[in-house]
């Protein structure tokens, strides 16, 4: 089969707000209000919570990205590093893998994406790192059960609580593993904002250490309130753009090593760079107050057997994902 096969298929329409406009702002204050009822409801302890976190708050606000240095421990990253890397070897339990190089500027703007067919992921006579960019996992929470003690955290949750002042739920989760080829970025390591909501918390988690070369999570320091006139006229954008506008110290690339987290409000500028160095995974996970509007995503699934093990209160940040046996 020739590599280059692809399939096109366009995402919906983006929601008509968008999360710099005064109605996107509207629009959050309202589900704050139903995000405080429903803590109140199920005695849910805001309190502790914004006291907790206090210090991991005030700096997200301040600087919009915190890492939060040795949170989780190095071998429990590790099992899933090793799932991971499996799933890669094997090209099983793959999502549908992105064939960037076919995709122009306008696809990527208005959400139409170009996939090689299944039969590209069954060629094995080639390494997949010779033959794309980066591939992500299908279901992780259900491929890899070991993530849901991730992204259902205790601290994590609690720390969301305090950023919005009411309980999120998860709303976006990918793993994603980059390979450090002779392929150009392509995709989020381009520049970009994450338009889904007024405010979002995300949880970056490495799956491998990162250091310089290695595929840090870069943000613009400034641009959550400094934004040009019609800069929400493209999805992607390239360094010189950014640095031209802001700067080259205001971009900050995030190093840490397996078992940091990084949390971050990401409606500001930011991006993962093509690693160069070596091969990179990761964990992403957004936590909002509503689901995210903008480009569809695939519905975030978990067993329901692993979703009965939750805290109360991981249940509720998981009542939008969609129960599998």
């Amino acid at each position: 089969m020739n590599a280059t096969e692809t399939i096109s298929d366009k995402a919906r329409t983006p929601h008509v707000l968008h999360a710099t406009t005064e109605g996107d702002a509207q629009f959050y204050l309202e589900k704050l209000a139903e995000g405080i009822v429903r803590c109140q409801e199920f005695a849910i302890p805001l309190l502790e919570s914004v006291q907790q976190y206090s210090d991991v708050v005030s700096r997200l606000h301040r600087d919009r990205f915190v890492i939060l240095r040795n949170y989780f421990p190095a071998d429990q990253i590790q099992i899933i590093r090793v799932q991971v890397e499996k799933l890669v070897r094997t090209r099983e339990g793959l999502a549908p893998i992105r064939a960037h190089g076919q995709e122009t500027p306008q696809d990527v703007h208005e959400g139409t994406y170009q996939y090689f067919s299944n039969l590209f992921r069954q060629e094995i006579e080639n390494p997949l790192e010779d033959l794309v960019s980066s591939v992500g996992i299908q279901d992780p929470l259900v491929a890899l059960e070991d993530t849901s003690k991730l992204v259902f955290d205790s601290g994590i949750l609690g720390m969301g609580t305090a950023f919005y002042g009411a309980m999120p739920m998860v709303t976006f989760l990918k793993i994603r593993y980059a390979f450090r080829n002779a392929f150009p970025p392509a995709d989020t390591q381009f520049f970009h904002v994450d338009g889904g909501s007024y405010r979002i918390f995300k949880a970056l988690m490495y799956l491998n250490d990162v250091e310089e070369g290695g595929g840090a999570f870069c943000y613009v320091r400034g641009s959550h309130r400094l934004k040009w006139e019609g800069w929400d006229q493209k999805a992607r954008y390239e360094d010189a753009e950014i640095q031209n506008i802001y700067g080259a110290k205001a971009v900050v690339r995030c190093y840490a090593r397996a078992g940091d987290v990084i949390v971050a409000n990401t409606p500001g500028i930011h991006r993962g760079e093509k690693p160069v160095n070596k091969n990179r995974g990761i964990l992403i996970v957004n936590y909002c107050l509503h689901p995210e509007y903008g480009f569809e995503h695939p519905a975030i699934r978990i067993r329901k057997c692993n979703r009965e093990t939750l805290s109360p209160f991981g249940q509720l940040a998981a009542e939008h994902l969609v129960e599998v046996v």
